[in-house]
């Protein structure tokens, strides 16, 4: 994982992030498998609005600390699952522990 927090956002940088592999695990959960690779994400491309979502503190009171790179499609499928089995208010993960 790329650690950040709201307060080191890497607002109008490139960084190279950890790219991790979506793979069902029993028990309809999903396991988040680390590759070797890693992607560049230019954050200059980013909007205000989508840079002001990052970086806000959340209502319920949490916030991004790292950032990960994982296929769309398949996040979209696990999120899809997730909304059909009316879980998709706890769709999310923890990777590690401060």
């Amino acid at each position: 994982m790329y650690r950040i927090r709201r307060t080191t956002f890497p607002i109008g940088r490139a960084v190279e992030v950890p790219r991790y592999q979506i793979e069902a695990a029993p028990g309809n959960k999903l396991e988040l498998i680390q590759e070797v690779r890693r992607l560049r994400v230019d954050f200059a491309t980013f909007g205000a609005r989508a840079v002001a979502c990052a970086t806000d503190i959340q209502p319920e009171g949490w916030e991004i600390r790292g950032l990960i790179a994982v296929d769309a499609v398949a996040f979209e499928h696990a999120l899809q699952q997730a909304m059909i089995n009316h879980t998709s208010r706890k769709f999310g993960a923890v990777i590690g522990n401060e």
